[in-house]
């Protein structure tokens, strides 16, 4: 069976005290568009190189589970929660942080797979996703892990000591 899971990286492209840091007009940019290592460079110069903002999508076919209304002020934050899931495989829920944002995301085993649960910010159900094959989580996450960091590796950002930038790029090797 194919595997129809997308985990992709979007960028921050606008910063309320600054306006939009690149010619376009959208909030985020996903990390293979050619403004995107602008927006980067002007938004972690904004946050002290310490935080990178943006938001992790969750696609699978046409199901969004995660999107542009689930941000966080720390990609390499939620994505130490994401890749947890492969390193700690045997836990039977993971808790994703969407730092600074009051919305729940967890990652629940079901016996041999896996389902997202995302909850607003009144503890209400807000979605669950279909099952997903557990081969096919870990194949998407490790998949769109590394692709932001390449992104970061490739344009040579400056990230602060106290960021999870450097952990991630450790991870990111072993996992290859």
């Amino acid at each position: 069976m194919k595997n129809d899971l997308e985990i992709k990286s979007f960028v921050v492209n606008h910063i309320p005290e600054l306006g939009y840091l690149t010619d376009s007009r959208s909030l985020y940019l996903p990390i293979d568009d050619p403004l995107a290592p602008i927006a980067v460079k002007k938004a972690l110069e904004n946050e002290n190189h310490e935080y990178l903002a943006g938001y992790i999508q969750v696609k699978r076919g046409n199901e969004t589970i995660l999107s542009e209304n689930h941000p966080t002020q720390d990609l390499f934050e939620t994505w130490s929660d994401l890749t947890h899931v492969l390193t700690a495989s045997t836990e039977d829920q993971y808790a994703i942080t969407l730092l600074d944002y009051p919305i729940d995301v967890t990652i629940k085993r079901e016996k041999q797979d896996f389902l997202f649960q995302v909850k607003g910010e009144f503890n209400d159900t807000e979605h669950t996703s279909s099952l997903i094959q557990k081969e096919h989580l870990f194949e998407a996450i490790s998949a769109g892990f590394k692709d932001l960091i390449t992104f970061c590796q490739k344009e040579n950002f400056h990230f602060g000591e106290a960021t999870l930038y450097q952990s991630s790029v450790r991870l990111s090797e072993e996992l290859s």
